[in-house]
């Protein structure tokens, strides 16, 4: 039986699973998006959710491709 596997956010009282996102990388950090479209930052054994506009400017400030469907978001921080 295959476990989901469960990580705490320090910033709320909720969880995300990594193996069901899609993820970034860059400079020790891992940007998630989770499988119901929220967005996580995790940074050495730390995990805190971000705001659709602050995960996009994370992904345009390390030279990832914008997912289409956040490209609206992009274009207002006049990517």
């Amino acid at each position: 039986m295959n476990v989901p596997k469960r990580i705490a956010l320090a910033d709320e009282n909720r969880w995300f699973n990594p193996d069901r996102s899609i993820s970034w990388e860059a400079e020790g950090e891992t940007l998630y998006r989770t499988h119901l479209g929220g967005w996580v930052l995790g940074r050495e054994d730390r995990y805190e959710t971000l705001s659709e506009t602050d995960a996009v400017a994370w992904i345009i400030r390390h030279g990832h491709s914008v997912p289409p469907d956040v490209r609206d978001t992009a274009e207002e921080l006049e990517y």
